[in-house]
């Protein structure tokens, strides 16, 4: 995978529901053309299943569930946290922050209902947890 930038050229790069769907080498060169790209100071900003969050999980046994009634599912992959800090120590990175996939603090203009019957009001998340990292410079 190749970004088409040039090199320290990107403020900010970011990658939501894309590494659900790679393998971890995938998930690393992304990382590592984002590196190449940013600015030094710049933000990348990215999306991920983690086993240890609840709705995560359940976002597993679905997939299984279709897997075993419908065939081959696409690929759900989920990302420990200890991996992304690895690839953040060897990249050369700096970690902002992580924010769990069930944090509450996405502003909502009007409630919203979601496919199993809960309604989120005022404040929503994303669904998926958060990581925030930055190039040093």
């Amino acid at each position: 995978m190749i970004i088409r930038a040039a090199d320290a050229s990107a403020d900010f790069v970011c990658f939501f529901s894309v590494f659900t769907h790679l393998l971890p080498e995938q998930t690393y060169l992304y990382l590592t053309e984002a590196r190449r790209v940013l600015k030094p100071g710049g933000v990348i900003v990215f999306s991920f299943l983690e086993f240890a969050i609840d709705f995560h999980w359940n976002v597993f046994e679905a997939t299984v569930r279709d897997e075993l009634a419908q065939g081959p599912h696409p690929l759900n992959m989920f990302l420990e946290r200890t991996a992304i800090n690895r690839f953040i120590e060897k990249l050369g990175l700096d970690l902002i922050e992580f924010r769990d996939g069930g944090d509450v603090f996405v502003p909502l203009p009007a409630p919203l209902t979601l496919s199993d019957g809960r309604v989120m009001e005022k404040f929503g998340n994303l669904g998926q947890s958060i990581c925030a990292i930055r190039k040093p410079g």
